[in-house]
Parts: structure tokens; sequence; C-alpha cells
């Protein structure tokens, strides 16, 4: 009886241990399926939103433009604008890519004057610093993205001098969020400094332009 008793003992552990351990395979399985097209290479594209922000000129000569105030300073007007790019995770905190932006902007002297807006056209390196929180559709992350600028200015932007501006730089230090409410689709939510240099050529000497914003960027994210 009693070596009855401890075989159905033993029976039950078993049978406990193996339940359990199935179970566990089965909730690893759907978190891996719900988790693994993260690390697929990402597509996205949305809108761009500046707010605030400066425009400041360094002049090469005592002759300011302008657009930029008698002191080489203005503020700047809300930037409009939209980005495309792509993101591929290299491991689970970081990944690479690359994103093209086009934004309009003007400053406040330009608009009061019905100066046309001009643009601001950018290709970036985009690293990301990623924080996936495991078993929630959320993914933060911390990115500076960095790369060429070439403005493209208006054709009245000079008050009747003719002004041209060569390729910058810029960069940018923010953040975001992806929401993932299906499967291969996230929305996401981007707010960043959003920083750019360029210089002017003038009829006399020219100058160093620093833009400077804070920004919004909304962008739809699908997995492929």
């Amino acid at each position: 009886m009693h070596k009855r008793v401890c075989l159905l003992i033993c029976l039950a552990a078993l049978t406990g241990i193996a339940t359990a351990s199935h179970a566990r395979a089965d909730v690893g399985d759907r978190d891996g399926d719900r988790d693994g097209y993260r690390d697929n290479v990402r597509l996205y594209g949305g809108l761009w939103l500046g707010f605030g922000g400066s425009a400041d000129v360094d002049y090469s000569v005592d002759t300011p433009l302008g657009p930029f105030g008698a002191g080489g300073d203005d503020d700047r007007v809300t930037t409009i604008g939209g980005q495309v790019g792509f993101d591929i995770p290299i491991m689970r905190f970081l990944s690479l890519g690359a994103e093209a932006r086009v934004g309009s902007f003007n400053t406040e002297a330009l608009d009061d004057n019905d100066v046309d807006r001009s643009k601001l056209i950018d290709l970036d390196f985009k690293p990301r610093l990623t924080f996936p929180l495991r078993r929630s559709p959320i993914e933060l992350y911390f990115t500076t993205p960095i790369g060429l600028t070439i403005p493209v200015l208006a054709d009245d932007f000079g008050d009747g001098d003719a002004v041209d501006a060569n390729p910058g730089w810029n960069l940018g230090i923010g953040g975001g969020i992806n929401f993932w409410i299906a499967r291969r689709f996230a929305l996401n939510l981007e707010p960043m400094y959003l920083m750019h240099w360029f210089d002017l050529d003038v009829p006399v000497g020219g100058g160093e332009v620093k833009l400077q914003q804070f920004t919004l960027f909304f962008n739809a994210v699908f997995a492929l």
C-alpha cells in the first residue's frame, strides 16, 4: 500500500512538472511570435512640425541681411514638412537607419512681409538606442540623427538681393515611442530638438546661419 501511494505521488509530480513546462513553452512561443517581428526592417513616414525656435546669422561683413533682423537674429514661425526612412534592428538595444526630410521654414520678419517659405532638405544617418518593453506593445528609444542639409531659399529671401545657400549639416537630439497596434504596424511619436547650420553667399560677404527649433514627428511604421 505504501509503495502504491509513493508511486502515485511520483506520477502526479512528474505530470505537474511536464504540464508546467509545456505551459511555459507555450507562453514563450507566443511571446516570441509577438515580439519577433520587431526585429525586422521597418519602413516609416509621416509629418514634421516645428514650433518656436530661432534663426541666427553671423555676418562676415557689417551689413546684416533683412530676413534675420538688424542684429542677425529673428524668431521662426512653424515649420511644416514630412519625412520617410528605414530602421534596421542590429541587436536588442540598438538599431541603425537613414532618413530623408523636407520641411518649409520662415522667420517672423519674412512672414510679416509675405515672403515665400524656404525649404530644408535633410539626408540623415539615424542610430537609435531602443528599449522594448516585453509583453507590451510599447517600444521606447533615444536617437541623435545627423547628416547633410541642402537649403533651398525662396526667390525673394534676400529682400531684393541675390542670396544663395551652400549645403550644410544638421543634428537632432531626442527620443520617441512606437506603439504597435497590429503585428506589423505601429504609430510613432518623436519629439526632438533639431538644429541646422549652413552658409549664405551674398553680393558682399556672407554669413553662417544657425536654425534651431523644437520639433514633433508623427509617423506610421511598417515592419517588413
